[in-house]
């Protein structure tokens, strides 16, 4: 019993406790075999399990830059669409603002002619 610090069970020909070290006061507390698993395998099994657990967060941890950056580049990506597309607008605003001054300018100097024809026929 000490050197494995389980007791073995004849009738079941198994381990039915583990004996840990208190963390509060140092004596030896038995452990049921109902918290923790008894055997090698239940062992092997509560290690995969954990590295499993530890492998996700530490995937998780590694994707979760990733998954903000991505994010953060729609955003900003969005952001400059909108700028262009205001430009692009605020641009054709002003050409036809252009245009349009250009034209009356025009139909000034006609009608202005129109009316010097008409005075000289």
């Amino acid at each position: 019993m000490q050197e494995t610090q389980r007791v073995w069970d004849y009738v079941g020909d198994n381990y039915v406790q583990r004996l840990i070290q208190s963390k509060t006061d140092g004596k030896l507390v038995a452990l049921n075999s109902n918290d923790a698993c008894g055997s090698f395998e239940g062992l092997e099994m509560s290690e995969a399990l954990l590295n499993s657990k530890v492998e996700a967060i530490v995937n998780e941890y590694n994707d979760l830059p990733a998954t903000k950056l991505e994010n953060q580049k729609l955003y900003y990506e969005s952001l400059l669409e909108d700028v262009k597309d205001e430009t692009k607008r605020e641009i054709s605003e002003a050409v036809e603002k252009a245009i349009t001054k250009k034209l009356q300018k025009q139909q000034t100097k006609l009608d202005k002619c129109m009316k010097e024809k008409k005075l000289l026929d």
